[in-house]
């Protein structure tokens, strides 16, 4: 990360490119979403004021396609808009993620 703003004439990136440097644990095969929109998401809900996996999900599910899509969401093929991943998606990916890294995932959200 510091090398990161070192390199790049002393600016600070953004939230995508840092949440990018997150290694995705799942195998490429069946990955509905990518890892950087679910945790952008589930910032961006964390920092709406959500405090559960049930907020996180109810805040993701209403917000706008333009936030979705900023959020690095890519429109569905066939349904032409942003699906956003459900309570249990981001619940189950950010514990796996955690348990991966060592930390105990009830002590975090």
């Amino acid at each position: 990360m510091t090398s990161m703003i070192n390199n790049g004439a002393g600016k600070v990136p953004g939230l995508l490119t840092v949440l990018a440097l997150v290694p995705d644990p799942r195998k490429p095969r069946g990955r509905r979403y990518p890892l950087v929109f679910v945790l952008a998401v589930a910032a961006a809900c964390t920092l709406a004021g959500a405090k559960t996996f049930r907020e996180i999900g109810d805040q993701a599910a209403d917000l706008p396609q333009n936030v979705l899509r900023d959020l690095g969401g890519k429109p569905h093929p066939l349904r032409r808009k942003v699906i956003t991943p459900s309570e249990t998606r981001i619940r189950t990916l950010l514990k796996r993620l955690w348990r991966a890294r060592g930390i105990h995932p009830d002590n975090w959200v």
